[in-house]
């Protein structure tokens, strides 16, 4: 009886050594590609001189937005190479989901410029490439940023901060 107590706190022991590295490993490496998210998009604001309010991190890109210029800026997280959108430039977006029977194969935000031109795409979800087990919320998230984007799209007037009223 005391063998397999022993054996049981030995093979507990053995797991703990093995797993807590691990686990750093993962945190740390999360840690640092955020921090080059985070240091990339930074450049591309002093770069251009825009302001991004907002930051949402997919499984292969990172899209930012600001409201005030109205840009849009993705980072592809695979090679961290960026695009930015000039949205004062765009007339429509709409967010296509491409399936072959109830499996989806890609969801994609798709601007059109005043010129009714088709811009390169801002994909959200590949089948193969991403994971499959974030594609609920991955389509509510890239169905939050096409509302978003459309509403600084169809916004003509500059944002107005109002005071309080006396």
């Amino acid at each position: 009886m005391s063998n397999s107590i022993e054996n049981a706190l030995i093979a507990a022991v053995l797991m703990i050594i093995i797993a807590i590295p691990i686990y750093i490993s993962i945190r740390n490496a999360k840690k640092r590609k955020m921090n080059k998210i985070l240091d990339a998009l930074h450049l591309l604001e002093t770069q251009h001189n825009i302001s991004l309010q907002k930051m949402a991190q997919f499984d292969s890109v990172t899209v930012a937005i600001g409201k005030i210029k109205k840009f849009m800026v993705t980072l592809r997280l695979n090679d961290f190479e960026s695009e930015i959108f000039d949205l004062k430039e765009m007339d429509d977006c709409r967010l296509e989901e491409r399936t072959q029977g109830k499996t989806t194969q890609l969801l994609q935000l798709i601007l059109t410029d005043k010129k009714d031109r088709s811009l390169p795409p801002i994909i959200f979800y590949k089948q193969y490439a991403d994971n499959e087990g974030n594609l609920k919320s991955t389509r509510v998230l890239a169905e939050e940023w096409h509302e978003m984007v459309k509403s600084v799209i169809i916004q003509t007037t500059p944002f107005v901060i109002l005071g309080k009223a006396d």
